[in-house]
């Protein structure tokens, strides 16, 4: 939660794009950290899970299916922390219940996720955190520059969010289940 203090500092004005990026961020991590160890003992909870009539392919849909549940469950929580936030320092928020905010920031938790479970897969829990903490903090620090930028793709973008941003996550969800399912149905536990 001390990401909200973080992008409460960025401008006077608390707007939706910081919100979903706050409550991405938020869910990213909920949905990590709780449910991956670092050490061997993730190999042993996949053969005790496997042991069960559950395919691997039930396992990985179940990852990507969580996600919803931790997104709303930061969306939530975030909520909360800044109407507490809004009593103590005087920040202008948007509207909590905005459909924008609630595409947006569910699809941003889904890309950084999308990202995060092939790298998981592929090179361990260090590497595909780290990673994904590091895209984020370059794209959010990068975003003001390249929306200054007048390219045509920017442009689009812009005018229709939405639709962009839906369009993008479907395809970066997509590529991750696909590499995802393959990766873990190859792997040997």
């Amino acid at each position: 939660m001390i990401l909200v203090v973080y992008f409460v500092t960025i401008g006077s004005i608390f707007n939706s794009l910081v919100f979903s990026l706050c409550v991405a961020f938020f869910a990213f991590l909920m949905t990590i950290y709780p449910t991956f160890n670092t050490g061997q003992s993730e190999n042993n909870q996949y053969k005790l899970i496997l042991s069960l009539p559950v395919s691997r392919l039930s396992v990985i849909n179940a990852k990507y299916l969580i996600i919803i549940l931790w997104w709303l469950n930061a969306y939530i929580s975030t909520t909360v922390i800044l109407i507490l936030l809004k009593s103590i320092v005087d920040i202008n928020i948007p509207s909590i219940l905005d459909i924008k905010i609630i595409l947006l920031s569910l699809s941003l938790t889904y890309i950084l996720t999308s990202i995060f479970y092939p790298l998981y897969f592929k090179f361990g829990f260090q590497i595909a955190s780290t990673t994904v903490t590091v895209i984020f903090f370059i794209l959010t620090s990068g975003l003001g520059k390249l929306l200054s930028l007048e390219l045509k793709m920017i442009t689009i973008l812009i005018e229709h969010p939405i639709i962009s941003v839906s369009f993008i996550t479907v395809i970066f969800v997509l590529a991750s289940y696909l590499f995802t399912a393959y990766s873990f149905i190859k792997k040997i536990l």
